[in-house]
């Protein structure tokens, strides 16, 4: 069959990179005809350029060149009706990643409603109508759509009830579409990142890490600036170095040469297949962010997950919905692995060291295999649908 993807694959992040790459490898290994729409809106460039240095975004920009199956520069609605159209594909993915994002004050052209990843540019047009769409691992973590104003929430639901299949990233997801209507139909599955599968379709041994002369046994950290202290930081390196091990530092897009200490530090630029690996190969990992943890799971590496999405209140009392990472590890059974980022110095550095050197726990559950199988799962169902239409 002939498909498109619509999600972020451009940004200047490691982890909207990486679900792309694994969406369409796992389809062009089918056999299918695949495209990523290369939506390009200049408003979502310039938001990116403005918090990730030229040498960084440049490596982004190869890394999307040379590795996904792109479609011409799409700039505005209209770009993304008429090549569809021109197309005439067999079905439309939207997703993964947090496309379904809602924001009262929204930073980015990307998180107003009705923005293009709503497909209203799709829905009203006679030439597409007839195209099948499915919604893979889609997330609007942190929206709360319940605020919106009744006319929207309308469009909301107007809009999951013309999707063909339905699957979504967290609970939070399929809760907000309850909450705009509790006697709804829709048939709403549980899905997992497109990552946690991209190590069965990529041969991870062709990304060489020589480059970063790396420690035989290290752990990571990632960071963001002043999240913890000096001498926070100083103590938890010499833990980890009495075990033997060494410890790195992990630079994220934005944030990197913390002049905290370490014992090595890699710097930019980091190409995304080189951040994955990086980690997988690591005895353990500290840090923010929600994808690092997905390869963690997937690799069987320990890890303390520094969490600062969601709600500060709902974290204190452990129960942190809103947040993508407490929704990852809770369904992985390892909200113990969590820190609020206002509470990391409430952990001392040993009971840190410790928790990531122990394997036991991660060792004792093939997270791996299961969550390759649900994700197949719903893209073979997926792919049933779009043949049926």
């Amino acid at each position: 069959m002939k498909l498109q993807i619509f999600t972020y694959h451009s940004v200047y992040n490691f982890g909207a990179n990486l679900q792309a790459l694994a969406t369409a490898l796992f389809l062009m290994k089918k056999g299918h005809d695949v495209e990523l729409l290369n939506f390009r809106p200049k408003s979502l460039d310039d938001f990116y350029k403005q918090t990730v240095p030229p040498k960084q975004a440049d490596c982004h920009e190869y890394f999307v060149k040379k590795y996904l199956p792109l479609s011409p520069i799409l700039l505005q609605e209209e770009d993304l009706k008429n090549y569809l159209s021109s197309q005439q594909p067999d079905g439309l993915i939207l997703g993964s990643d947090s496309v379904l994002r809602v924001s009262s004050r929204p930073q980015s052209s990307d998180q107003a409603f009705g923005n293009p990843f709503w497909l209203k540019w799709f829905d009203t047009s006679d030439s597409l109508k007839k195209i099948p769409t499915a919604l893979l691992s889609v997330s609007c973590m942190g929206s709360q759509y319940y605020k919106l104003p009744q006319k929207f929430k309308k469009q909301i639901y107007n809009f999951f009830k013309k999707r063909n299949y339905i699957t979504v990233r967290d609970y939070w997801t399929s809760w907000m579409i309850r909450m705009i209507n509790p006697f709804h139909r829709l048939k709403i599955y549980q899905n997992v990142d497109p990552v946690f599968i991209l190590s069965k379709f990529f041969d991870l041994s062709k990304v060489n890490l020589y480059k970063f002369h790396l420690p035989k046994r290290y752990i990571l950290y990632s960071f963001s600036k002043n999240l913890v202290t000096k001498e926070w930081m100083k103590e938890f390196v010499n833990y980890a170095n009495d075990k033997g091990i060494a410890v790195v530092e992990l630079p994220t897009p934005e944030h990197w040469d913390l002049k905290l200490y370490s014992n090595h530090k890699i710097s930019i630029p980091l190409s995304p297949l080189e951040w994955y690996k990086i980690i997988a190969n690591s005895e353990g990992f500290i840090g923010i962010r929600f994808h690092p943890i997905v390869v963690c799971i997937a690799n069987s590496v320990p890890f303390i997950a520094i969490d600062n999405y969601g709600s500060t209140k709902l974290s204190r009392i452990g129960i942190n919905f809103p947040s993508k990472t407490y929704d990852l590890c809770y369904k992985a059974g390892m909200v113990h692995r969590i820190i609020h980022y206002t509470n990391i110095e409430k952990r001392s550095p040993k009971t840190a060291v410790d928790l990531l050197t122990d394997r036991k726990f991660i060792k004792r559950r093939p997270y791996e295999s299961k969550y390759q199988d649900m994700f197949t799962h719903h893209m073979n169902r997926i792919l049933t649908v779009f043949s049926k239409v």
